[in-house]
């Protein structure tokens, strides 16, 4: 009875409480901006020109960070969430780019979409290096289970993430993609293996396999394709021959071990994923989209060819800006 009678008293002088600091508030605010002119006029008699102009300076920067951060939070957030108040730690969905086989400099390949994600959303994104393509490894000393290494260790530093794959990306993927900051999969003209299946089991029904030739260090290489042959077949679509000429410039070759290392885990079982159909790819049937693109939760079609980021970057960049607001 003691709280409730508390409870009630509080209650009743509540409006008579309110009205008081109501009438003290009002005063100390009539003041205040008195008192910071004042203040202000004190200042500039005392800084220099070039002191001034850096103080506007920092203030003017401070306050469009402010802005920055409020209109990312307001694209990123679920409606019904409120604002975060200040100094709380808030989570950020990032997006992790997984480059497909026998190419290197990642960051390159998906540049295009990136930029436009983040100007759009302010998502920041990132590529993950690829140890058995060479990339912060010795040719020929890395496979699959360290590639998908590579992308849990992105995992390990980021709140959440959308993970996009492309091609042999898929498989990492589904190898080391199984992580609690892993939040959406997806697949672009890729594979969604069972445990137990490696890449060349994956591409071992297909009639048109790219042609590869090994070395001596334990990698292989694309084999028996001019660069214009072999645009023809990957990037058919893509008009721009500078572009051509750069992608043409990044490819490499990769561990075998890539290839013939069978998953242990398939990260997509359980897990929100959206497949994108490259209807008009030259290099991976149809057929074999479709039965991978079955496994996922989601699929779309997107006509556009194997690299549909060089080719399409804004359909991609649509299309991953849908799944980064719908979930």
């Amino acid at each position: 009875m003691a709280s409730l009678r508390s409870r009630s008293v509080s209650q009743t002088d509540a409006p008579r409480t309110l009205t008081a600091k109501t009438k003290v508030e009002e005063e100390r605010h009539r003041s205040l901006p008195a008192q910071l002119i004042i203040c202000l006029i004190i200042a500039m008699s005392l800084w220099s020109k070039d002191s001034m102009r850096d103080v506007l300076k920092n203030l003017i920067d401070g306050l469009s960070d402010a802005l920055l951060q409020l209109i990312e939070w307001k694209l990123t957030t679920p409606p019904g969430r409120s604002a975060p108040e200040q100094g709380e730690k808030t989570e950020m969905v990032e997006i992790l780019f997984v480059h497909g086989a026998l190419v290197r400099d990642g960051a390159w390949w998906w540049q295009r979409v990136a930029e436009r994600i983040h100007e759009r959303t302010g998502t920041v994104s990132r590529a993950v290096e690829l140890p058995s393509c060479g990339e912060g490894a010795i040719p020929g000393a890395a496979d699959l289970l360290e590639d998908a290494r590579a992308l849990c260790a992105a995992l390990d530093n980021v709140d959440e993430a959308v993970v996009v794959g492309h091609s042999y990306g898929g498989t990492v993927i589904a190898e080391g993609a199984d992580h609690p900051a892993t939040r959406h999969l997806v697949y672009i003209t890729s594979y969604l293996p069972d445990v137990g299946q490696s890449q060349a089991d994956i591409m071992s029904g297909e009639q048109d396999p790219v042609g590869v030739a090994p070395d001596d260090d334990g990698t292989v290489r694309i084999a028996g394709y001019t660069a214009s042959s072999f645009g023809d077949r990957f990037w058919q679509d893509l008009t721009d021959e500078e572009t051509r000429a750069k992608a043409w410039d990044r490819l490499t070759a990769q561990s075998v071990g890539a290839f013939g290392t069978p998953t242990t885990r398939a990260a997509w079982r359980g897990r929100l994923s959206t497949y994108f159909v490259c209807t008009e790819d030259c290099s991976t049937s149809l057929a074999l989209q479709r039965f991978h693109a079955g496994r996922a939760t989601r699929s779309i079609d997107l006509a556009a060819g194997h690299h549909p980021f060089l080719s399409r970057p804004d359909l991609v960049a649509e299309e991953l800006i849908r799944v980064l607001r719908t979930d």
